[in-house]
């Protein structure tokens, strides 16, 4: 039950990325979604460690690639104040 639990919450966390995306202030946005970015992308590097199945390492390597792209994109967010 906690290995379900942990993942449960793993996933949850990028589905509310979607409406949280949408409510929070714009400063806070970028930041969140620049952190968990990142975060999320070295968990799934690090899944990588020992895995032998070709389909994983393209799903993983499509994965990051996606969240790399949202951190770049967070970070050149205009008319955010400081």
């Amino acid at each position: 039950q906690i290995f379900l639990l942990t993942t449960t919450i793993y996933i949850l966390l990028q589905s509310l990325m979607v409406y949280l995306s949408l409510v929070l202030p714009a400063k806070i946005n970028q930041w969140t979604n620049i952190i968990l970015a990142v975060l999320y992308a070295i968990s799934i590097a690090a899944s990588c460690i020992g895995e032998t199945w070709y389909f994983y390492f393209l799903g993983s390597f499509v994965e990051v690639v996606l969240l790399l792209v949202i951190v770049r994109h967070a970070w050149g967010w205009r008319g955010v104040t400081d």
